[in-house]
């Protein structure tokens, strides 16, 4: 006689997706003892299907020890989230086979896991859904090769995801890893610039915005406040020659009090500046002994604008005739003949 028996039970719908995904990653709120755990269950349920014992005595055990998962299982960990799908067995000659659906499939909606699904446009999307939107956690390739691999809420990004550009070569380049809010970066997260650059820091609404870090591709490292998705606050500017900036910063440029450090010259530049211009600063002499090549003192050059006279004024005293009118070359010899008949 054929016996049909209405089961329900986890059913881990992600699994190799998800564990692809967490190794790659590396998120720390993903448990894959949790995985193992539900993996080992699905396998004891089939073999006693395939037994064909006890199905209910066993089936509420398992729906208990299910249970007891479930209540110990923080909510937060949404990325291991397990839907629980109507599993219809039948048992016909002890061969078994069965078929899934989703729950709460009414009035066309989709809702839980859901094969590649194919937009008319180009691109798309694999994962949960709810009221035919993407909701938990997804993967979805727009038709720019644009990935977004992470968690979702009522079909925008929300959550911790990463974004990746997939080259006509079937190359992977990462773009931006880390927290989503609404569809936009918002929070701690990682961008992946085209020019080399790397920013690591906090965003509020795909901007810059809160304390972080910038790699530029010049050398160049920024660390310290950030707005609008500009430096601004205060911060420091390790420069890739070795020289150090540490002070205000306002648009992006160097504004306000701060310090300059000259590691080359020894010096120290303390100032006011405006648009990474010093308008007024007083530069000490702090570690020039230490200094890899040190400026040395260059001696300003001597304008005089009457020099004939400022000559004649100062060695006047050591020349008895120096203010007489100058004689020619006969009086000259004049004068020597007097002088000697004298002696």
């Amino acid at each position: 006689m054929r016996r049909i028996y209405h089961l329900f039970f986890i059913l881990i719908l992600y699994q190799q997706n998800a564990a692809d995904y967490i190794d790659e990653c590396n998120n720390p709120d993903l448990d894959k003892a949790e995985i193992e755990l539900y993996s080992q269950l699905f396998l004891r349920l089939n073999s006693i299907i395939r037994s064909n014992i006890e199905l209910k005595t066993e089936l509420l055990d398992v729906k208990e020890e299910l249970r007891q998962i479930r209540e110990q299982t923080p909510p937060s960990r949404e990325l291991v989230e397990i839907e629980i799908s109507v599993i219809h067995i039948h048992v016909m000659d002890k061969r078994c086979y069965c078929s899934r659906g989703l729950k709460n499939n009414s009035q066309g909606e989709s809702n839980g896991w859901r094969k590649t699904f194919y937009y008319p446009g180009g691109g798309n999307y694999r994962g949960f859904w709810l009221k035919s939107q993407h909701h938990r956690f997804g993967v979805k390739e727009t038709k720019d090769n644009l990935i977004y691999d992470g968690q979702w809420q009522r079909g925008k990004r929300h959550g911790w995801g990463m974004m990746r550009r997939r080259l006509p070569n079937g190359n992977m380049v990462r773009i931006y890893s880390g927290q989503w809010l609404d569809d936009m970066k918002s929070g701690e997260g990682k961008q992946f610039y085209d020019d080399g650059d790397i920013y690591y820091g906090y965003w509020l609404n795909n901007r810059r915005h809160g304390l972080g870090i910038h790699w530029y591709n010049n050398g160049n490292i920024y660390v310290g406040e950030w707005q609008v998705d500009v430096a601004h606050g205060l911060g420091v500017m390790f420069y890739a020659n070795g020289n150090r900036y540490e002070g205000c910063f306002a648009r992006g440029f160097k504004n306000g009090e701060g310090t300059f450090y000259h590691m080359h010259r020894g010096q120290i530049q303390k100032g006011m500046w405006q648009d990474d211009v010093c308008k007024a600063s007083l530069v000490q002499d702090e570690f020039r002994s230490t200094a890899q090549k040190a400026t040395p003192y260059p001696i300003p050059p001597v304008r005089i604008d009457f020099a004939n006279e400022f000559i004649k004024k100062i060695f006047g005293k050591y020349y008895e005739n120096s203010r007489r009118p100058a004689i020619s070359s006969e009086e000259s010899k004049c004068l020597k003949f007097i002088r000697k008949i004298n002696k």
